[in-house]
């Protein structure tokens, strides 16, 4: 116990002069990411956009490769700018707002007044590894609820974007992931511009 009582004071003094976090080793710094903004303009509502339901390790911001066995690495040396699910929000919400240049497309809780919500199922955004080949893949299924008694108005089947021939290379591969964000963006926009959401108004 002796040594123990000798140690404490001088570890205490490291750790109010910041020493102590530098004994612990760090990782190598990543490239940070985040998705495009897209600026076609197609579709026009009032609308909520849930951030996207999702299981690990599409939660994170590590950017996922799915190895051909089925074995779940991280892509080294890159990463996302914010858990990947919240990214996709921003990127729905935004291609939303601009293809109908609405100022009422919403990201948060609070916008209950809105009359509709988007939820998003996340199912795939990642890097798939086959045959010594990278592809990028990213998938949601869609529900649009009526605010008002929580009725599903419509639900969409799987909507997918693929990337193949993705170069072996982190920056390369990164673009890619970020190439098929914004073409799935862009098909939950066609989806919600074929939805008749006169019902849930009438309600």
């Amino acid at each position: 116990m002796k040594p123990i009582r000798w140690l404490w004071p001088i570890l205490l003094l490291a750790s109010r002069s910041g020493c102590v976090g530098s004994l612990v080793p760090k990782g190598p710094e990543r490239a940070v990411y985040t998705l495009p903004v897209d600026t076609d303009r197609m579709y026009y509502t009032w609308v909520m956009v849930e951030a996207p339901q999702a299981r690990p390790p599409l939660t994170g911001r590590d950017i996922i490769v799915v190895r051909a066995d089925g074995e779940v690495q991280v892509l080294p040396g890159v990463r996302w700018a914010a858990p990947a699910p919240e990214l996709l929000q921003g990127l729905i919400a935004r291609q939303i707002e601009v293809a109908g240049a609405a100022p009422s497309v919403a990201q948060s809780a609070q916008a209950f007044a809105l009359p509709l919500r988007l939820a998003i199922e996340l199912h795939a955004f990642e890097l798939r590894e086959q045959s010594g080949a990278l592809s990028a893949r990213a998938a949601v299924t869609l529900r649009l609820v009526c605010t008002r008694n929580a009725r599903v108005i419509a639900s969409s089947s799987p909507l997918v974007a693929d990337a193949h021939s993705v170069p072996n290379q982190p920056t390369a591969a990164t673009a890619a992931l970020r190439g098929v964000a914004s073409v799935l963006a862009r098909q939950v926009v066609t989806w919600l511009d074929q939805v008749d959401t006169e019902s849930c108004a009438s309600d």
